[in-house]
């Protein structure tokens, strides 16, 4: 299932995994998806339960030598029933196993040695872990006799675990490499709950990667483990969440050098100079990161090479907002300097925003000002922001600063005194959103 909306596409694919070697979860798209421009691909989630099996038909054979009725040792092999097992259970479905075929009196002991990581074992019986398909491998045992009614430690430490790490492998990842070498690897994660409860994959921290195709008509996702080897969930459902979006433009990781050229740029000839005060990072994955930022500082507001007519319209200046937005939805002007369009929409003063639709949050903080009230050309406006040092927000969004500008006139010059209203901060979509 495929939602499209303004910025990209989410996707969900579920199924049920089966076996050793199951068919990989397939999303067909009819008609397919023309990917005009480059994309990338994160995981928002991932759904079903813990019900890996440690003991498969590749290791569930038990050969014993059991005496029969007519007093003759047979070797017979017990098959153990394929499932997830503790050193425990395994101790009592072998033993189990055994009095089903008549060997009431065989006695299994299995011991754990939490620190050596190795199993010990005592058994009533010649136990053969030589075969195949034995269990001794992930007890640790090497292929071997253990003579009955002696004690023997494992060569190696247990594997009793099995899967260390889950693998979601996707047919459209690129840019991902283990060892150096190119995989379809999404996203990796240890599953951190008990067999038989649910595994609940949402990554802290998104991660994209980038699409290898431009017409989309499939998505395959396949579930391994370490050994790159197929996940048996035993019928479990699979749910998986995935997200497509555009790749973010060079221009997008730009602001810093965009910020700097609105330096002395002049709007409606009123001058914001040091805007570079203002820190803009950007991550790879194409977040925009107000990096490290306690405070916004506007500042110097250049008056003096207003008209006349300008300076008169004080009703203009009473009513006006200051908004000082970084967006990519912006309406586009006739700016002055044109390089300033090629890089950003940064300012827009007198108009208020006109996106006030596609806002879906704000947090609204209060206005502390640092000294006095009443502000001269060169003194500096600081609006802080409680207790964070750190947003991370979508280039999608805008982050935004208002005010209401007031002028105060005398006989020989016209200064500045800002008064803000209020320090917002808005989101074009939320967590949730994402």
């Amino acid at each position: 299932m495929a939602d499209k909306d303004e910025y990209g596409f989410m996707f969900l694919i579920s199924g049920k995994i089966f076996g050793s070697n199951p068919d990989p979860l397939n999303c067909e798209f009819n008609p397919v998806i023309d990917l005009k421009g480059d994309f990338e691909i994160c995981l928002l989630s991932l759904h079903t339960y813990n019900c890996i099996p440690n003991v498969t038909k590749e290791n569930n054979v038990f050969r014993c030598n059991i005496s029969r009725g007519d007093n003759k040792d047979t070797w017979m092999d017990i098959e153990i029933p394929i499932g997830t097992y503790d050193i425990d259970d395994l101790e009592q479905a072998i033993e189990k196993q055994i009095q089903q075929l008549g060997g009431d009196d065989v006695g299994i002991m299995l011991e754990a040695n939490s620190n050596t990581m190795r199993v010990s074992m005592k058994a009533t019986v010649d136990v053969d872990f030589s075969t195949e398909t034995s269990i001794g491998r992930l007890l640790g045992f090497g292929k071997r006799i253990l003579t009955k009614n002696v004690k023997h430690e494992s060569e190696e430490t247990a594997d009793i675990n099995g899967v260390n790490s889950i693998e979601l492998m996707c047919n459209i990842v690129d840019g991902s490499y283990i060892n150096g070498e190119p995989t379809h690897i999404l996203h990796h994660f240890s599953p951190n709950v008990p067999p038989g409860f649910k595994i609940l994959e949402v990554p802290q921290e998104k991660t994209y990667l980038p699409v290898n195709t431009t017409v989309l008509s499939n998505i395959s996702i396949r579930v391994v483990d370490q050994s790159k080897r197929a996940i048996d969930l035993r019928g479990e459902e699979l749910t998986v969440y995935l997200r497509i979006r555009r790749r973010l433009r060079k221009r997008y990781q730009e602001f810093d050098i965009a910020l700097e050229a609105v330096e002395n740029y002049h709007r409606n000839r009123i001058t914001l100079e040091k805007l570079v005060d203002v820190l803009v990072q950007v991550k790879m994955q194409g977040y925009l990161v107000i990096d490290h930022l306690p405070y916004y500082i506007v500042r110097k507001f250049d008056l003096d090479g207003m008209s006349h007519t300008e300076k008169d319209d004080k009703k203009l200046w009473e009513d006006s907002v200051i908004v000082l937005y970084i967006t990519s939805f912006s309406e586009r002007k006739n700016w002055r300097d044109v390089a300033i369009v090629y890089k950003m929409d940064v300012l827009n003063v007198l108009k208020t925003v006109k996106t006030e639709d596609l806002i879906v949050g704000k947090e609204y903080h209060n206005y502390q000002p640092f000294g006095s009230p009443k502000y001269g050309n060169n003194d500096e406006i600081r609006i802080v922001i409680p207790e964070i040092d750190r947003y991370t927000l979508p280039c999608e969004s805008f982050l935004s600063v208002e005010g209401k500008l007031r002028l105060v006139s005398d006989e020989t010059k016209v200064s500045a005194t800002a008064k803000l209203i209020n320090n917002a901060v808005a989101f074009m979509f939320t967590d949730k959103d994402m």
